[in-house]
């Protein structure tokens, strides 16, 4: 059975964290910093990206486990780089991985390389702490909408196709997804811990303008909880007809990125959708960070 389950971490083998500009990349690497002083410790970090409070993070996570740590530059433009470094990774076993400031194109290719290279899903606890608040806004001059790699699903024969657009805070993001996949039909995938009001006044007016004129209908799920996402996803395909094609757009939070890998195993029919920004609000992303939530991951 595939799923997520709520874990506090006991003994783990390796630590992975992703450093980044966000203060909340050094969350969970100060929990884990005292009660496991002997891991191997990676952190990856976007390389192509420029920006000192980066750095001081970097060096932050680097020094909380002396002696200890590999830094693995990657690009935030193409996922290469992480899947030609996870896909020869050695698992020693039970291994944390602090999903909170990856961005989507390294971590579905983390996932995705990973897994190729073992022949199995690792064995994983998942990390994620979310800030206290985000900016005015996030990114910027998106790519032409494409799958994610090892996420193109099959040769498509349906007629119908269905768009699940997991909403966050980039409303234009989202519709350069939507326009790319021209669904028949379109969920909208809100989450339950903030006011729908608020966030639908954060993403762009042309979002909710465009949208009003396709054939869509608008769900509630929580976010933030990725065993409770996945179920939720699952809900919304069961309620599919047999013959549709299925399409994800993973843009709220990252314990919904988790489902929507979840469901992907379940069903590699279906396609995952990535519109990569240009430009990110290094300055002002978010705010503070909050105690890291900790899920057990069940891939069988």
């Amino acid at each position: 059975m595939i799923g997520f389950a709520h874990t506090t971490p006991q003994k783990l083998d390796r630590l992975i964290f992703f450093a980044s500009y966000e203060k909340r990349c050094l969350q969970v690497a100060r929990e884990m910093s005292d009660s496991h002083v002997d891991n191997p410790v990676l952190v990856f970090y976007c390389a192509d990206i420029s920006s000192p409070e980066r750095d001081d993070n970097l060096a932050e996570i680097s020094g909380l486990f002396p002696g200890r740590v590999t830094q693995v530059p990657v690009s935030y433009k193409g996922p290469t780089k992480m899947i030609e470094f996870a896909g020869k990774l050695k698992w020693p076993g039970s291994t944390l991985v602090d999903v909170s400031c990856f961005n989507r194109a390294n971590l579905f290719s983390f996932l995705w390389a990973s897994r190729l290279g073992l022949g199995v899903e690792p064995e994983l606890t998942l990390s994620y702490s979310e800030p206290e608040s985000y900016g005015t806004w996030l990114t910027a001059d998106y790519k032409r909408a494409d799958n994610f790699i090892g996420f193109g699903g099959e040769v498509e024969f349906a007629a119908n196709r269905h768009l699940i657009c997991l909403l966050g805070l980039e409303g234009d993001r989202a519709l350069e997804i939507i326009n790319s996949v021209e669904p028949s039909s379109l969920t909208i995938v809100v989450g339950t811990t903030k006011p729908r009001a608020e966030q639908i006044s954060r993403n762009r007016e042309s979002f909710w303008r465009e949208l009003g004129t396709m054939d869509h209908d608008i769900r509630i799920i929580d976010v933030k909880n990725p065993a409770a996402c996945l179920v939720g996803l699952q809900e919304i395909v069961n309620e599919l007809p047999k013959e549709t094609s299925i399409h994800i757009a993973p843009l709220s939070t990252k314990p919904s990125c988790l489902a929507a890998y979840g469901l992907w195993l379940q069903n590699r029919a279906i396609r995952l959708w990535n519109a990569q920004p240009e430009t990110y609000n290094l300055l002002d992303y978010s705010k503070g960070m909050k105690p890291g939530r900790y899920y057990r991951a069940r891939w069988q």
